[in-house]
């Protein structure tokens, strides 16, 4: 196991929320409450979360993000507790360890997952656990999928992945998709171009700067996904969540529509 590979710069970002899992677990009122965020912040990781620096803003909206997918998982394992869940672009994810039941499966980059191992070896999960690295320019992400797919029904979670994405590559990554075997669910969020563009500015300059080019090309998302066939089922507003939680103090009243809508938790249905 290579423990030693750098990180590449989209990589960097995986420690930037993680960073702020950590600071939200070690909060007197945490929200996400993810214990073993602290187990992968080593010193690597902290150089990588010092250069980003979340402004208040970033880390409220990063407290309720996670929390909302949290509870989501939680309500489709209550109804499966055997269900198959699939984390596309995982990062320090460690949803496996902290939600009872589910069969997870976390697929990302080489040095993601030889990082994972060394800090949270899969033995130490108490629920059936699966990680697979790939090289996401040159793996096939059909072909993995594929191969570990049934005809039994998956829970998809893409997390912080396709605002870094042109439509043709969230195309592509439907599409690998969709090549697998057995009906889907898919989680995923998704941020307009108004919102990192008005309200993001600061975030999105250092993120680009670093590698990781934030995208964002449209103010429907959605419709990427539902032109691809997909029914959207319904949608959180992660703002509106970080309030409700307590992480953003925003008066509710002069949440604009455009923010609220601008960064959310969608939850697709492949029709």
């Amino acid at each position: 196991m290579n423990t030693n590979q750098p990180m590449s710069p989209v990589s960097d970002t995986a420690f930037f929320c993680c960073g702020i899992r950590e600071l939200d677990a070690a909060s007197q009122h945490p929200i996400c409450n993810d214990v073993y965020a602290k187990n992968f912040m080593t010193e690597e990781g902290r150089k990588a979360f010092n250069k980003y620096q979340p402004g208040y803003f970033a880390r409220g909206l990063n407290f309720a993000r996670p929390k909302i997918i949290d509870n989501k998982v939680a309500a489709y394992i209550k109804e499966n507790p055997k269900l198959k869940i699939i984390l596309i672009g995982a990062g320090f994810d460690s949803r496996a360890y902290r939600i009872a039941g589910g069969d997870w499966l976390e697929i990302d980059e080489v040095a993601v997952i030889n990082h994972k191992n060394r800090y949270l070896p899969i033995e130490d999960c108490p629920n059936p656990l699966k990680r697979i690295s790939i090289n996401f320019s040159e793996d096939s992400l059909a072909d993995i999928l594929h191969e570990q797919s049934s005809s039994q029904e998956y829970l998809y979670i893409v997390e912080g992945v396709f605002m870094y994405l042109e439509v043709d590559e969230i195309n592509s990554l439907l599409a690998a998709i969709k090549k697998a075997k057995g009906k889907h669910t898919l989680l995923c969020d998704l941020m307009t171009h108004s919102f990192i563009n008005n309200f993001g500015k600061s975030s999105k300059k250092l993120f680009d700067e670093s590698g990781a080019v934030i995208k964002c090309q449209t103010d429907k998302p959605e419709s990427i996904f539902t032109d691809y066939g997909y029914i959207l089922r319904d949608e959180v507003s992660i703002l509106e969540s970080a309030i409700q939680y307590g992480s953003i103090k925003f008066p509710r009243l002069l949440t604009l529509k455009k923010m609220r809508k601008g960064f959310r938790v969608m939850h697709f249905k492949l029709g």
